[in-house]
């Protein structure tokens, strides 16, 4: 849910090459050893270079977890997933980013960057204030996060469909200034 939301918003955004689910590293002759993002877009934090990201969201309340901080949580996850995927990106010329959140849609500062330069890119699209945009795109990820954890405990009873969006009026009757 979460990866097709996002790359979704990305095509919305006007990037042409975004990647569902992009190998980052091909599997060993066992088929072992396989590495893949969850997606992937090209030209999105630097021109011409793939930007790969992969997801985790984490039950901040669970009982094993709950010794920790927030801060050192998602410290602890960011510094996995980077030891994880950053070498196998880096040898693809690639960049890796680990968008985190709890099961509250709580976001780690990396997918608030992820989440406000996407903003940037969407709010000079639709030629919309960016905090109007933000705001909309913060609780449209929130969504996505909290019905990812609701399909888990109980399956799948639509298929996904998209944001459902093609430009700024799914962010309902706002007024734009316009310089």
């Amino acid at each position: 849910e979460c990866r097709d939301l996002n790359c979704d918003l990305l095509k919305l955004a006007g990037f042409n090459q975004v990647i569902s689910e992009p190998v980052i590293r091909e599997s060993d002759q066992n088929g072992e050893n396989g590495l893949r993002a969850d997606w992937g877009v090209r030209g999105f934090w630097f021109p011409q270079r793939q930007a790969l990201f992969d997801v985790s969201i984490i039950n901040a309340d669970s009982p094993s977890l709950r010794h920790l901080s927030l801060d050192a949580l998602f410290e602890d996850r960011r510094n996995t997933k980077r030891r994880t995927y950053s070498e196998a990106a880096e040898a693809r010329r690639a960049s890796f980013t680990p968008f985190l959140a709890t099961c509250d849609a709580v976001l780690d500062k990396e997918a608030e960057g992820y989440l406000k330069r996407l903003a940037c890119h969407l709010s000079e699209k639709w030629e919309a204030p960016f905090s109007t945009t933000i705001g909309w795109l913060r609780a449209r990820i929130q969504i996505g996060i909290l019905r990812s954890i609701s399909l888990c405990f109980r399956g799948c009873r639509t298929k996904w469909r998209g944001s459902g969006i093609e430009d700024s009026s799914a962010m309902g009757n706002m007024e734009i200034e316009r310089s």
